[in-house]
């Protein structure tokens, strides 16, 4: 049922959440901003509200119902639930849906290069791809 027009899933974390991991197909849309963004959420579709654990998909299920919406769905235990189910999560692709790169590869080539002869530790290398991805200079 998920990826098809049968259901809007809705992930109402926070961008850093959803970039750890995300089910497919899901469309971000924090709890705090959805109140504001509700023309981003189909009216005429069921809609799938999860988060970490359950609450804030409760609260934002509840902003959807409040708004009119009638088919509304709470993930119960949340994205934590579904792993500890054994399903699948998406993690952030450096890649958009035209297959081009969104960071520069090749300065994080050179940085896993840097690793390699010694110079960074492997947890930097997540650190620079974060900061990447942020926008951010990496120090």
């Amino acid at each position: 049922m998920l990826g098809t027009e049968d259901i809007f899933l809705l992930d109402v974390r926070t961008q850093s959440e959803f970039d750890e991991g995300h089910i497919k197909y899901a469309n971000l849309i924090g709890v705090t901003q959805l109140p504001s963004r509700l023309d981003e959420v189909p009216n005429n579709e069921t809609i799938l509200v999860y988060c970490k654990s359950g609450g804030r998909s409760a609260s934002a299920s509840s902003t959807l119902v409040g708004a009119g919406y009638t088919d509304v769905y709470n993930m119960e235990g949340g994205i934590t639930a579904w792993k500890a189910a054994g399903y699948p999560v998406v993690t952030y692709d450096i890649y958009d849906e035209n297959e081009n790169y969104v960071i520069d590869i090749e300065e994080i080539s050179t940085s896993i290069d840097d690793y390699l002869v010694g110079q960074l530790a492997i947890s930097e290398i997540s650190q620079l791809v974060d900061y990447f991805l942020s926008g951010d200079e990496y120090c």
